[in-house]
């Protein structure tokens, strides 16, 4: 029955009823029936809820809810759904379209409601996605898919997005909504890029996994390698470019057979391949590089190395002497990438110019018949290739003549000790070498001089015994020999010139000289002089300088009036110029004072010293370059040992102590200079009961060091003497007591360190007095001294050489009858000394000859023996002429007397 059927029905039977009702007839009224006002509606609910169902109706006594579950075929009670309304238990889809009515109950008879249909809704899912996209490899130009599977209700929406920045960003894919995502042709540029999903619904929004896609390409260069210049020895650089995905990896190869194979390069895995230091021998070489990824394996194309060479003479062409006419060869060998070419060139003029020898291309040439007027001509070969240009040495083309002296040697005249020389010249070619010879029995018999092959022959030191000698030069070359004519060496003895006043000033005494002498043997004396013949008598410094043994003028070299000077001494230095320091007595403290000798003339004095206080005479030192050191004993706290320096265009610098024992005295210094401009000073200072020898080291650029003792032994030391020898080696010697007797001792010092002392004399019979030092430059030493036999002094020397050590102590004098005395020595350089003394009376002299030893003293003029001489002081130049002064007595005054030894 359908539901408009039901509708009929009910309508009549409510129309049967009216009319029933309304009919009389004196019975009983008959009950109204139930009629329904309101139906059950049909309901929709969502699953997991209930429904409800209701009926409105009157004259209603109960209600049963019936429930159809085949569409409404039939209908079955729903137990205890007796009222109005009915609330299902909460649905499930199960319920969806079942049917609902009601059948309501009354008095005057039931009626049954239309039936409602009761519609399930499915609760509502958010989307998820059930397979997810998988990341896909395909080659460049090929086809990605992606794909999910994505549930939810209701159906979600699909949205495609892609990412290129892994991730960090995402943009739709236009039109991909599909649950299939194709990406065609990917190019190279896509490889990483990720893709995903997005699924959404009424309840949300979910996004896939990302995918990568990942875009493969088999290796290509875009930029291949190109082939390489380079010289020998240095860098060649081949570089590509290469693409591919993944990233290729290279590897560079090398081929040195025009590749038919190829070897791995160790380590070459860049796009730049530098090969180090080319030798020539890779020459022609190829290289390439070899690109792999996981898509494939593909070779650059070969690029070639080519090594170039500048040509390089291996064998230069060697100078020939050939005579007049026949043929002169000269050969070069030569290297260079590519083969060089060669063209001979020869020059007439010594090289100034060259001009090329026509057709000469060999690396052999051959010059033809020489002519002697070819003589001197120079021969080169000139190298070219595409590196470069080099020139052979020069070689020379000697067509000998026979030599010929175009100069003499001419006789000479020296005197025995000093150098002579000889000098020949000879022309030939080649040019000649040359050997001297010597005749000592006038040309009848002729020997070689060793050593002496050269133009000039220089014989040194030449003793009195080679007087008359002949001497001529042998020169020799291929073409013949000639000798030069014979020249006569004449040696005369050397000897004291006639002693001469240096000073006329008979109003006063002279006294305390000192003398020094320059490279060219002019000389510098300095002493004291009265000023005048009274009792308040004024000591002054006066000066007189000797050039070519003529004495000048004296000059007073000192204008305080209101003090006397004492002790003057005077050095110079290499260029001629000299320093004279003495001390002197100002407002009753003597002081340290100095001047200077340079141009010719003196300069003013001044004050060195510390005034105010009482000092002692001062010892001065000069170095080659002529600076000076000037050493004094000045009285303080105590007696200590001061100095200041002279620097070359400076000036004088502050005076300062160089020992500082407050406890001790010192006495007496002396210093010397050194060829590299050190210096070293000694002294003698008591320490406790004894006086012992100390020195102190003056370091060129730093100063003065500490003072250090290097005589400690018991006994009195005194007259500390300090010379330098070689290698800055120093020598220091002195005189000491042991209570009895006075010995002569000397110290070394080497490497900054002062070995034990020696003792120079045995003679213990007698006291010695301090002994005078010199040293050659060679660092072989001399020393003298006085010493007593018992009975009278001598004067002894004892030689110190070099490498070996003190020899023995010996007289220098043996004249038993008079007092010897105040020696002093020279040496010059060749190694010669002279040494003079005071003998009594007159001035006495010893010289000595290196390699021959000390000759016979003498007197230096035999008519001094009845007049009075003391203070004596020498001076020896490099050539080993030497000029003494000394103090001599005229029977009124003492005056200032000079010879020169020459």
């Amino acid at each position: 029955m359908t539901r408009g059927t039901r509708l009929t029905s009910i309508v009549t039977l409510s129309f049967v009823a009216v009319l029933a009702a309304c009919s009389g007839g004196g019975g009983a009224p008959v009950p109204a029936p139930a009629v329904i006002t309101t139906q059950p509606a049909d309901q929709a609910v969502v699953e997991g809820t209930t429904a409800t169902f209701s009926v409105v109706a009157t004259n209603a006594t109960g209600y049963q809810w019936q429930r159809s579950i085949n569409g409404g075929a039939t209908f079955t009670d729903v137990g205890a759904a007796t009222a109005a309304s009915y609330v299902t238990p909460t649905t499930t889809m199960t319920d969806h379209g079942t049917w609902y009515r009601v059948t309501v109950s009354g008095a005057g008879g039931s009626v049954t409601s239309n039936a409602a249909q009761l519609t399930v809704t499915a609760a509502p899912v958010a989307p998820a996605f059930t397979a997810q996209p998988a990341s896909v490899t395909v080659m460049e130009g090929q086809n990605a898919t992606f794909t999910v599977a994505v549930t939810g209700t209701p159906t979600p929406t699909l949205q495609w997005q892609q990412s290129s920045d892994g991730g960090a960003t995402w943009t739709d894919v236009a039109g991909a909504t599909g649950t299939t995502l194709d990406v065609l042709a990917v190019p190279l540029s896509g490889d990483g890029w990720q893709y995903r999903a997005v699924a959404s619904n009424a309840v949300g929004t979910v996004a896939s996994g990302a995918a990568t896609l990942t875009v493969q390409a088999v290796p290509a260069f875009t930029a291949q390698p190109a082939s390489v210049t380079a010289m020998e020895g240095q860098n060649a650089t081949f570089t590509v470019a290469v693409t591919g995905a993944p990233t290729p990896t290279l590897q560079w190869q090398q081929s040195s057979d025009g590749g038919a194979t190829w070897t791995d390069v160790a380590g070459a895995t860049g796009t730049t391949l530098d090969v180090l230091a080319v030798p020539l021998s890779s020459d022609g070489w190829q290289y390439r590089a070899v690109a792999s990824n996981a898509v494939g394996t593909v070779a650059s194309g070969a690029a070639t190395l080519t090594v170039q060479a500048v040509p390089a003479f291996t064998t230069q062409p060697a100078s020939v002497t050939v005579m007049e006419g026949q043929n002169a060869t000269f050969t070069v060998a030569v290297t260079g990438a590519p083969t060089p070419t060669l063209q001979w060139q020869q020059s007439t003029d010594g090289g100034a110019t060259w001009t090329d020898v026509a057709g000469a291309t060999g690396t052999t040439l051959e010059v033809l018949a020489v002519a002697k007027s070819s003589n001197g001509w120079q021969y080169r070969a000139v190298a070219s290739n595409a590196a470069g240009t080099t020139t052979s040495a020069a070689a020379i083309l000697t067509v000998p003549t026979a030599p010929a002296f175009v100069y003499q040697p001419v006789s000479t005249r020296v005197t025995a000790g000093q150098n002579a020389r000889f000098t020949a010249i000879a022309t030939g070619t080649p040019s000649p070498t040359y050997q001297w010879q010597q005749s000592s029995d006038g040309g009848a018999t002729w020997t070689d001089v060793a050593g002496a092959t050269s133009a000039s022959l220089n014989l040194a030191a030449v003793p009195l015994t080679s007087d008359g000698w002949q001497y001529h030069a042998v020169a020799s070359n291929v073409a013949g020999t000639a000798t030069s004519s014979a020249a006569v060496l004449t040696v005369q003895a050397r000897s004291w010139t006639v002693p001469v006043l240096v000073e006329t000033n008979d109003v006063g005494d002279a006294s305390d000289p000192d003398v020094a002498v320059d490279a060219n043997g002019d000389a510098l004396a300095v002493w004291v002089q009265d000023g005048d013949a009274t009792a308040a008598q004024r000591l002054d410094v006066w000066a007189s300088r000797s050039s070519a043994g003529v004495w000048g003028a004296p000059t007073l070299i000192e204008t305080d009036d209101t003090g006397n000077a004492y002790a003057p001494r005077i050095a110079f230095d290499a260029s001629g110029n000299a320093l004279a320091v003495w001390q002197q007595n100002v407002g009753g403290n003597v002081s340290i004072w100095a001047n200077r000798f340079a141009s010719g003339s003196w300069g003013t004095a001044s004050l060195i010293g510390i005034n105010g206080v009482s000092s002692q005479p001062p010892r001065l030192a000069i170095d080659s370059l002529g600076n000076a050191l000037v050493v004094w004993l000045q009285v303080d706290s105590s007696y200590h040992i001061w100095a200041n320096r002279y620097t070359a265009g400076t000036g004088w610098g502050t005076p300062a102590a160089i020992e500082s024992n407050v406890a001790s005295a010192a006495n007496t210094p002396t210093v010397a200079f050194d060829a590299s401009g050190n210096a070293i000073a000694v002294w003698s200072q008591t320490t406790g009961t004894a006086g012992d020898v100390w020195a102190n080291r003056y370091t060129a650029g730093t100063g003065w060091g500490t003072a250090t003792r290097i005589e400690p032994a018991a006994g009195n030391a005194f007259g500390a003497q300090v010379a330098f020898g070689a290698g800055g080696s120093a020598m220091a010697t002195w005189a000491r007591t042991d209570g009895a007797v006075y010995s002569a001792w000397a110290s070394r010092y080497a490497a900054g360190v002062w070995e034990a002392p020696t003792l120079l004399e045995v003679s213990d019979t007698g006291s010695a007095g301090a002994p005078q030092l010199a040293f050659d430059s060679n660092g072989n030493g001399l020393a003298v001294w006085s010493q007593s036999n018992g009975a009278i002094n001598n004067i002894w020397a004892n030689r110190y050489t070099a490498g070996a050590g003190w020899g023995s102590a010996g007289l220098l004098e043996t004249d038993n009858g008079s007092f010897a005395d105040d020696p002093q020595l020279g040496i010059d350089g060749s190694g010669n000394a002279l040494a003079i003394w005071k003998q009594y009376r007159p001035i006495a002299y010893n010289r000595y000859v290196f390699g021959a030893g000390w000759g016979a003293p003498a007197k230096v003029d035999a008519n001094l023996d009845n007049q009075v001489t003391i203070n004596p002081s020498l001076a020896v130049d490099s050539s080993g002429n030497a000029v003494a002064v000394w103090i001599q007595s005229d029977g009124t005054h003492y005056n200032v007397v000079a010879s020169f030894y020459k």
